[in-house]
């Protein structure tokens, strides 16, 4: 069964069993730690959920948190359209996509992946992200009918 077992307050939780009712999953624990190899572990072991596939944004070069959307539509091949904005061009593009997205390092740039993440969970029903980081994204727990789960890597 696909799924890698992952540890959360030392119970052991397959990342598929959560993906059926979180849409957003932090792995959360200090650099170090092993967070981007357990999220790419985990991602390929639930590949086969997603019609569409997964895609792997890494952050860590990021500077700028304007620079997130850009990043993630690097990953899709999405450029930008003249006069809009590219979140909404993206938003469009995975409206009805069934795709997990791993943003790994958040923490480099936590506020431009928290507007990311909350614009295409609110945009994007069939949409999942697995991110990873050393601090929380904050106000994406609290995204209404988005279920979240934040798993500590320590």
């Amino acid at each position: 069964m696909p799924g890698v077992a992952t540890r959360r307050n030392g119970t052991a939780v397959k990342l598929e069993e959560l993906l059926e009712t979180a849409r957003r999953i932090t792995l959360l624990g200090p650099g170090g730690g092993g967070k981007s190899r357990l999220a790419m572990e985990d991602a390929r072991g639930v590949a086969s959920n997603f019609e569409d596939g997964i895609r792997l944004t890494e952050l860590a070069p990021l500077v700028d948190a304007r620079m997130v959307p850009q990043a993630v539509a690097a990953a899709f091949g999405v450029r930008e359209q003249p006069g809009r904005p590219l979140l909404a061009t993206l938003a469009d593009m995975l409206r009805l996509r069934q795709v997990l997205i791993v943003l790994d390092n958040c923490e480099q740039v936590l506020s431009g992946c928290t507007e990311l993440v909350l614009e295409l969970l609110r945009s994007c029903s069939e949409l999942r992200f697995l991110t990873t980081s050393r601090r929380i994204l904050s106000g994406v727990s609290r995204s209404g009918s988005t279920v979240t789960a934040t798993i500590s890597i320590c």
